[in-house]
């Protein structure tokens, strides 16, 4: 597609909308208005032949809300209990207001291991088709009850990203607190300039700064979420979420502020998952599997000096040349 034909909104028919704290949350306590919303939205998309996703934070704060607590904890056992206590009620939150438009969810908890495991991100690709086929509106959330702080996202930003390529989406909808990614922060600066259109990594965007008070992303994590898609061939949409109706004016107004990652080139799904998959070792190869891997031949045992780290078969590795990585390929035994 050309620039014109990524810009029109209406072609999409595979959706992750990507929900954050602090879009259904006020004042500490959880918006049921604003899923209210977001179910009404995304019943609109339905009867538009488009297949939608959610990913929604949330189940911290639904925590806190159950027990009363106005602080967000540091600890982060304590935020994962929380985590286990507010997801079910978060969830029912979802379920009432979908089913005011007959719609059915389901609830998917994703951890890392999910994604880093081939076999595993295959398997949960076929759980997802499954749910789509059967009409089902998929919720996901990390698994923060039993992540382990090393092996997380971090944030739903990143999840999000990762689980566009999953299902094969090719449209990804980041709600955010402000109008989309601004030259300055909107909210210390009123002459900051909403960025309509961004093709390539410019290098402002890396300066940008920005937490939410109950989530753990902020703009920073929006904005490399929103590269990550659109590097891997897909366009991702950073909006103000406390707007009406945002996802669904998004597709009506075409004068909706918004920050829209425009893709540069396809990329298979296989690729991309490489190419963002963090890498659990390293291979230390000589320049004779270099040359190998060059002309795709593979790397054979033999073209390998050395080991770093701990991985399975189906597992992402950096491939080492003179202690730079050259490469990143998927261990096959």
């Amino acid at each position: 597609m050309d620039k014109q034909e990524y810009l029109d909104l209406s072609k999409y028919t595979r959706i992750v909308i990507k929900v954050g704290s602090a879009i259904i949350t006020n004042n500490y306590d959880i918006d049921e208005d604003k899923i209210n919303q977001i179910a009404q939205d995304v019943s609109y998309l339905r009867k538009q032949n488009k297949e939608v996703l959610i990913v929604s934070s949330g189940a911290v704060a639904c925590g806190m809300k159950v027990l009363n607590i106005k602080k967000k904890p540091d600890s982060v056992p304590i935020k994962q209990a929380l985590a286990s206590i507010g997801q079910p009620y978060l969830m029912s939150i979802y379920e009432k207001a979908f089913a005011q438009f007959s719609t059915n969810i389901s609830q998917v908890l994703i951890s890392i291991e999910d994604i880093l495991s081939r076999k595993r991100f295959l398997n949960a690709k076929n759980t997802f088709e499954a749910l789509f086929g059967l009409k089902v509106v998929p919720i996901v959330n990390e698994n923060d009850s039993v992540a382990i702080k090393e092996l997380m996202f971090g944030d739903n930003d990143s999840l999000s990203s990762h689980i566009l390529n999953l299902i094969k989406g090719n449209l990804l909808i980041i709600l955010t607190d402000v109008d989309g990614v601004y030259d300055k922060d909107p909210k210390l600066h009123k002459d900051s300039t909403l960025i309509e259109i961004v093709t390539q990594e410019e290098a402002w965007l890396k300066n940008l700064k920005g937490k939410s008070k109950l989530g753990e992303g902020g703009i920073v994590s929006k904005v490399k979420a929103a590269f990550i898609a659109s590097k891997g061939g897909k366009t991702a949409v950073i909006i103000n979420g406390k707007r009406k109706n945002p996802i669904k004016n998004l597709f009506l107004d075409k004068t909706f502020p918004k920050t829209i990652f425009l893709p540069k080139s396809y990329v298979k799904s296989k690729i991309y998952w490489i190419n963002n998959c963090m890498s659990l070792g390293k291979l230390y190869i000589d320049y004779g599997a270099f040359e190998s891997i060059k002309n795709r031949k593979g790397l054979l045992a033999k073209g390998i000096k050395a080991i770093e780290g701990v991985f399975l078969k189906g597992n992402v590795v950096d491939i080492m040349l003179d202690n730079k990585r050259v490469a990143k390929g998927i261990v096959n035994y």
